[in-house]
């Protein structure tokens, strides 16, 4: 997977990848870009990863030294919410709160006013209210 995309990257100079889906596939490209962040962070920290094969980590590395400006966007039509936190963030560490507000800077859900499905799981009250009407 990882081979061809780094072919690309090198041709056409890419600076930006967006991953973008509707409803079930905006949440997907929302954790598809997290963890993309995660794996490029990792690597460019020289932290080692979490691969799935021994080749992924190798091409993942190699696209980490290439690319050391590559940004990362997500977005999505529709999709239901896919992290929540449990707290008001007060509970958070300085790290994690940078990296919910680099997320949040670079991630877009384009929503109609009364769908339901982007606001699952976490407005339930909403949903309720929608489904009583």
């Amino acid at each position: 997977f990882l081979a061809p995309l780094e072919e690309l990257i090198l041709r056409f100079c890419v600076r930006e990848v967006v991953f973008t889906g509707h409803s079930l596939g905006g949440g997907l490209a929302t954790v598809a870009h997290v963890s993309a962040l995660g794996q490029l962070r990792l690597a460019r920290q020289g932290m080692g990863l979490v691969p799935f094969t021994q080749t992924s980590a190798t091409q993942i590395l190699r696209l980490a030294s290439i690319t050391p400006h590559l940004e990362l966007k997500t977005v999505a039509f529709a999709a239901p919410m896919v992290f929540r936190m449990a707290c008001d963030g007060n509970c958070l560490q300085q790290e994690e709160r940078d990296i919910l507000r680099y997320l949040f800077d670079r991630s877009n859900n384009y929503v109609f006013s009364q769908d339901l499905v982007p606001r699952l799981p976490g407005h339930p009250d909403f949903c309720l209210a929608a489904v009583r009407e």
